[in-house]
């Protein structure tokens, strides 16, 4: 059994002239009615929506951190893979010994971290900037 709400209204900028009773009194003395009596059956027609807002930063940046957390974590051979272009990329003046020390670092760093998958390319991108650096 459905309860009935009790003190429920629905305002009039919601219904159309249609939906109101005709007084006719009022309209052959020529004067406008005081309260318009609204139809049993009338049902509001008329709603105007809201332009959607626009979402807040705040609202953005979680949004954001919920995708980087559901994307797939890198593999151990992608990781590797990496490791390697990075190290690579040094390695033009540097001797294939060098270069082999320098990989195993840069991958065993990267493979024993437990750091999220963004901060895995921090890692790298860290490694790549300190090989530089010493190169």
């Amino acid at each position: 059994m459905t309860k009935k709400l009790e003190n429920v209204y629905v305002c009039n900028e919601h219904f159309t002239e249609d939906c109101y009773e005709v007084s006719y009194r009022y309209e052959m003395l020529g004067a406008k009615t005081r309260k318009r009596r609204r139809k049993q059956d009338a049902v509001p027609k008329i709603f105007q929506r809201k332009l959607p807002l626009k979402p807040r930063i705040s609202s953005e940046r979680r949004i954001a951190q919920r995708e980087r957390k559901e994307k797939p974590p890198y593999t151990l051979l992608s990781v590797v893979y990496m490791c390697f272009l990075n190290v690579f990329k040094v390695t033009c003046k540097e001797t294939l010994e060098r270069v082999r020390l320098k990989l195993k670092d840069a991958c065993t760093s990267a493979i024993n971290s437990t750091l999220e998958h963004a901060s895995v390319l921090t890692v790298t991108k860290n490694i790549y900037v300190e090989l530089v650096l010493k190169g």
